[in-house]
Order: structure tokens, then C-alpha cells, then sequence
């Protein structure tokens, strides 16, 4: 039985079963297959369709398709310009990495006491079946590398290889996110700097709303879909960061502290600081110091 299991995609921690560099054939039909585990299929060249599920796409180079385990999956390629592709097939969690890499089946051939962890993800959408990474050379560039590291097992070749495709997961991520942006990067990262620069300052969504003439409701949309965090929340983590870094590099008192990254109030600061780190900021000197 598929086992369902509910996460946050920060503490995922990948594991690569399978990966391949497969030239298809004109025409080449892989049939109705299943997977055990989750599956990326990266399309360097070529077109056709894949099947996930009950919908078709049309696909050619660039393209990223997504299948969970146990869902229904069929490659056709071009009768005349055939895909070159790589599958990969994997756990968002390590609790399998003892257990027979798999990968597509046959569905006669599929055996669902084999069938890994289903993911459902707290605080992220998921992957959508198709993603388009036209002409992406640093994501392609990714594939190739752990495709060649998974074909040479070199010592410690697990680690490796797990750590990169963490990262890739991490490129796809980046990629949904920036697709999901109604105004360009650059836009995004002018009110970030904006609020590194005067987070000590007693910011609020209506000033820097104003600042850059959107509504407030507005940007506190812009700076959530940005960096998952609402615009209090994202100057608390500044403000104490840089208290962290003040305990440890200087010998201010915790007043001084305080003051310097915004809060004139040494209780609230102190109340602030334990929630985020675990300990008052005195505690924190000693155990640090």
C-alpha cells in the first residue's frame, strides 16, 4: 500500500535510486508504466508525448515532467526527431536508501510492496507534472552532472550525489518560484535590499508600500510569495541575526545590543530573541563564549 507521509520541503533530504541518459529510438513507445518512487523526466532534445496519468503533453528539449509513485506514465517519441532523455527516480526522504533501486515498470510488471513514501509537502504546492526549463544551461548542466556521478560511483559517490541532487531539487524550486512572480526579479530584490539596509529602522507595510507605490496588502503579498515570510516576520529573522552576530564578534551589553538592531525595549528584544534562537540572549553569550 502507497504510504502517505505529510513534510516541510526544508527538511527533505533526497535520495537518488536511479538515473539514466537514454536515446530513444524514432517512434520508441515505452507502454503504460508505474513507478515506486518519484520521478523527474528531463528532456535534453528530441519531442513527442508524455502521458501522466490521464493527461498528455506535448514536449520537446527543455521541458521537466514530474510523476508522484504509482501513477500511470508513458513516453512516445517523435517518429522522426526522437528524445534523448534522462529519468530519475527517487525519495524525497532517506528512509529507502537500502532498498533495490527501481524503476519504471511495466505496469504488469509493477509490485506495490515496493512502493516508497508518497509526499505531500506542509508549506510547499508540489510539483506540477510539466515544467519548462527552455535553454537553462545551469539546470542541464545539473542533470549531466549527477547522471555521470550515479555511472561512476566513485568513493562516496552516495553523498555526492544525494548533496547534488538536493541542489537540483533546490534549481526547480528557485524556477517555480521566479514563474509564479508577477513583476520581474529585479523588482523583488529592490524592496528586499531596501529592507536589509534600514531594518533597524520601525518599518511597516504602509511605509514601504509607499516607498514603492503599492497598495500594502499588495507587497506584503509580493515579499511572502518572495521569501515565504511576511515583511514582520522577515525583519524580526534580520534583526536577529545580526544580534546573534553582535553577541558573539563584540562585547556591547545586551542593551546596546537591543537598541542597535531596532528594539528600544531590552524585555521585548530578549522575549524576540528566546523565541527564535531557544535561549535568552545573555545565556546565549555564555554558551557561545
Amino acid at each position: 500500500m502507497k504510504k502517505e507521509r505529510n513534510i516541510s520541503i526544508l527538511h527533505i533530504t533526497p535520495n537518488l535510486r536511479y538515473i539514466n541518459l537514454y536515446q530513444c529510438e524514432n517512434g520508441y513507445d515505452s507502454g503504460f508504466r508505474k513507478n515506486h518512487d518519484h520521478y523527474f523526466l528531463y528532456i535534453h532534445k528530441g519531442k513527442g508525448t508524455i502521458i501522466i496519468d490521464t493527461t498528455s503533453y506535448e514536449v520537446t528539449s527543455g521541458d521537466l515532467l514530474f510523476c508522484n509513485p504509482n501513477v500511470i506514465n508513458r513516453i512516445i517519441a517523435d517518429e522522426y526527431d526522437p528524445f534523448l532523455l534522462t529519468g530519475i527516480n527517487f525519495d524525497f526522504t532517506n528512509k529507502f536508501i537500502n532498498q533495490e533501486n527501481m524503476y519504471p515498470l511495466d505496469i504488469n510488471l509493477f509490485d506495490e510492496q515496493y512502493l516508497t513514501e508518497n509526499i505531500h509537502f506542509t508549506d510547499f504546492k508540489g510539483f506540477p507534472p510539466l515544467i519548462q526549463f527552455t535553454d537553462d544551461l545551469l539546470f542541464k548542466k545539473q542533470i549531466t552532472a549527477l547522471v555521470q556521478l550515479f555511472d561512476n560511483k566513485k568513493k562516496y559517490w552516495k553523498i555526492i550525489v544525494n548533496g547534488q541532487l538536493q541542489l537540483l531539487i533546490a534549481l526547480i524550486i528557485d524556477h517555480l518560484q521566479q514563474g509564479n512572480m508577477i513583476h520581474p526579479p529585479h523588482k523583488y530584490q529592490e524592496i528586499i535590499t531596501y529592507i536589509q539596509e534600514n531594518y533597524t529602522s520601525d518599518l511597516s507595510n504602509e511605509l514601504i508600500a509607499n516607498k514603492f507605490h503599492y497598495n500594502p496588502d499588495y507587497i506584503s503579498k509580493m515579499i511572502d510569495a518572495y521569501t515565504g515570510l511576511s515583511i514582520k516576520q522577515y525583519i524580526i529573522d534580520l534583526r536577529i541575526r545580526k544580534a546573534v552576530d553582535l553577541l558573539i564578534n563584540s562585547d556591547w551589553p545586551i542593551n546596546q545590543v537591543s537598541s542597535f538592531v531596532g528594539y528600544n525595549n531590552t524585555y521585548y528584544f530578549s522575549k524576540i530573541f528566546k523565541k527564535k534562537t531557544g535561549f535568552s540572549p545573555t545565556l546565549f553569550r555564555s554558551h557561545i563564549l
